[in-house]
């Protein structure tokens, strides 16, 4: 459960008891307020959207000094990079992502949504990065059959290992969006079972050390 503004976590908040265990809660970074009273929760996890919290390119650095604040608990943060609308002074993700990479070379960073139509460029740049995870969450659905996933089939033919599954669900539906990836999968010779068997384990690579400490 990934919250993207203040009224998501409390609304999030407010109904707690009603939230089953197994349940991931991802609060967001927001660099003007004072954060989500426990900013970094159990799963390890922030989301930085740079459009809702209204994050240009010269506020990196609070950021980062937010970031190295909390590095003690932190495991990976999420990026928003589906630029959209007219707001283009919030649209530098890749270079959000590259400074944060520099900072903390080893902090995983997963890249929401795949870059959306800048998927190439983000390819092109992060590709090399080992610790930079990628879903395509959302551009399935809006970039279907187009290039721009091509990507995609780039990372599960060569590194498969950094791929998880999105469905930015309720934006998207995620069959239509499981069928859109495991169409692109086939293409590159993955087979449903193999596509299934790397989502599990990559899933597991990142998030399984909450289920452990549940059941332990």
């Amino acid at each position: 459960m990934i919250l993207n503004t203040q009224e998501e976590v409390d609304f999030v908040a407010s109904h707690l008891d009603q939230i089953p265990d197994q349940f991931i809660i991802v609060p967001y970074y927001n660099y003007i307020s004072q954060s989500y009273p426990h900013a970094v929760t159990s799963s390890g996890w922030l989301k930085i959207h740079p459009v809702l919290s209204r994050i240009a390119n010269q506020d990196i650095p609070e950021v980062v000094r937010f970031l190295k604040n909390n590095r003690k608990d932190l495991r990976g943060v999420i990026v928003h990079c589906f630029p959209w609308g007219t707001a283009m002074e919030y649209n530098f993700s890749l270079q959000l992502v590259l400074e944060l990479n520099r900072e903390f070379p080893d902090l995983k960073i997963l890249i929401a949504h795949g870059g959306g139509y800048e998927s190439w460029i983000f390819r092109a740049h992060t590709g090399s990065i080992k610790n930079v995870l990628y879903d395509f969450s959302a551009s399935l659905k809006y970039y279907e059959g187009s290039d721009l996933l091509r990507p995609l089939q780039r990372y599960l033919k060569y590194s498969s290992d950094r791929i998880l599954f999105g469905s930015d669900y309720p934006v998207a539906s995620a069959d239509e969006q499981m069928a859109e990836c495991i169409r692109l999968a086939e293409e590159v010779g993955i087979n449903y079972e193999k596509l299934e068997s790397l989502f599990v384990n990559n899933f597991l690579t990142v998030w399984g050390h909450l289920f452990k400490s549940r059941n332990s």
